[in-house]
């Protein structure tokens, strides 16, 4: 019994002292710009996550979540019950998660009544995925069961960045994305978190709401 609890006792200490990895730091916005393009391309969802600042990674995470509420909208129309079926792995995954259907349901009524705000939605992402502990590891297992769904997926096309110009703990530059046979050029911002450089999703991106429409703060 003694020796039992002696165990116990070592495995509970053990616990308190194992600390989550600490993201990769990137000495350079452009290092950090290269590994979200991999991470991506790889379908590395949970690294493509530490890259984001913690902000956009919000962001990213609540703006899935709420999509997956988008998606069980349609399921309950669906009288085979085959795309509830389909959802219940990435319902499961929420749950285990922390957030309940009805935080994803109020986030979309919400998402509804804000459309086009993007601050407003920053914050109905944020408080949706507040309960998450690891959200990066919640977002890879989310989009790999998302893309089962759709076995034809997307190749991520080829992007770099370019003309990157550092400003203190800030830095702006420009995506250079090939499209078939065009490039295609949009502005890009980093921060510099904890001595390494994080990419920093342009406003609006995944806080437009379940029906997309212009960003009014976009100028």
């Amino acid at each position: 019994m003694l020796r039992s609890l002696s165990a116990a006792a070592l495995l509970a200490a053990l616990a308190l002292t194992v600390t989550a990895a600490e993201p990769k730091k990137y000495d350079k916005p452009e290092d950090a710009f290269d590994a979200m393009n991999k991470a991506m391309k790889d379908r590395k969802w949970d690294e493509v996550y530490d890259v984001l600042t913690p902000e956009s990674g919000e962001k990213m995470l609540g703006g899935i979540l709420i999509m997956t509420g988008t998606f069980k909208q349609f399921a309950k129309l669906d009288s085979t019950g085959k795309l509830a079926e389909k959802l219940e792995p990435i319902t499961k995954a929420i749950e285990k998660a922390g957030v309940k259907d009805s935080d994803i349901e109020d986030a979309l009524k919400s998402a509804a009544e804000k459309k086009g705000d993007a601050k407003a939605m920053a914050e109905v992402t944020k408080k949706l995925v507040e309960p998450v502990k690891e959200k990066g590891k919640l977002l890879g297992e989310v989009m790999k069961e998302m893309e089962a769904l759709n076995p034809k997926k997307q190749d991520i096309p080829e992007a770099k960045v370019k003309d990157v110009k550092i400003d203190g703990d800030t830095a702006t530059g420009t995506t250079v994305t090939k499209r078939g046979d065009k490039d295609e050029e949009s502005p890009v911002t980093f921060k510099k978190i904890d001595k390494g450089w994080r990419v920093e999703l342009p406003d609006g991106l995944f806080n437009k709401g379940p029906k997309g429409g212009k960003d009014k703060n976009d100028k």
